[in-house]
């Protein structure tokens, strides 16, 4: 009887400890994909600015400089509001 609990406890053990193992593994992954979302949130950003701004008829009436230095200070804006700025 002893032989069988322990043999019982041993297997729980086991998988006790690879379901750990592998849920560590797991968080680590998703953790590392923190960089690649939020490239993905960036370029969001920069496409809804820059449709935003074509939508703009006052935007138009600047020269391509202002137009790129307020294009970029949006983006700036968003990507703080977003908290992207942050590590």
């Amino acid at each position: 009887m002893w032989k069988a609990y322990a043999k019982h406890l041993a297997k729980r053990g086991i998988f006790l400890f690879l379901t750990l193992v592998i849920a560590t593994y797991a968080t680590i992954i998703i953790a590392n994909l923190g960089g690649y979302v939020d490239g993905i949130l960036r370029k969001q950003i920069e496409f809804e600015v820059s449709q935003y701004l074509a939508r703009s008829p006052t935007f138009r009436e600047l020269s391509p400089e202002e137009q790129e230095a307020r294009r970029r200070e949006l983006i700036e804006e968003y990507i703080k509001a977003a908290g992207l700025d942050k590590p």
